[in-house]
């Protein structure tokens, strides 16, 4: 019985899967779009670069923790690059998936996350650069799609915005209604 309940939401991992991984990772550190991205390094004084970086915070009483792919901090030009990637059957629409997945709330809570990380590291002053997203193609034929956002979509995703007639609802006010419920416990 312990070895089913420890199997829950597992997968066994083949050679042919692991093979289109590997395949994936050459193709985005060898993609023009992508390469910059893919093979980014850290410079002794000048940046630093980091892999799955978890942020704990709190906003109106609630714990929070943001999980970034990958951050570029650059002490010579003082900023922040957030980066995370996409994986999809489908990479030619990407603002499409974009909207239909929620990135714009993501793209919101990782930007406040990255606020308060830069504060408490003593890097207050340095800008955060809206979230770059990479749609790479599962399946192997297409090339990855970068996605590069602006304050725009950072504000849009934190205040709410209407495309076409519908309304999609801003970060802002589901962390509203979030901490409503913590407090009230409803």
């Amino acid at each position: 019985y312990k070895e089913k309940r420890d199997s829950i939401g597992k997968m066994t991992v083949t050679p042919s899967l692991i093979q289109k991984a590997e395949d994936l990772v050459n193709k985005l550190k060898s993609c023009d779009t992508t390469q910059y991205y893919a093979n980014m390094k850290p410079e002794e004084g000048k940046s630093d670069v980091c892999n799955e970086l978890a942020i704990l915070f709190e906003h109106d009483g609630v714990e929070y923790k943001a999980m970034l792919d990958k951050i570029e901090v650059n002490h010579v030009d003082k900023y922040i690059q957030p980066l995370d990637w996409k994986t999809s059957y489908d990479v030619a629409e990407p603002k499409y998936n974009y909207l239909k997945f929620g990135y714009y709330l993501q793209a919101s809570l990782y930007d406040y996350a990255l606020e308060q990380w830069a504060k408490e590291n003593g890097m207050q002053n340095y800008e955060i650069k809206p979230m770059t997203y990479i749609f790479c193609d599962t399946s192997g034929f297409a090339d990855p799609v970068v996605l590069t956002l602006n304050e725009h979509d950072i504000s849009a995703g934190w205040n709410g915005f209407k495309i076409r007639g519908y309304e999609y609802r801003g970060l802002r006010d589901i962390m509203n209604d979030i901490a409503w419920h913590v407090e009230s416990g409803i």
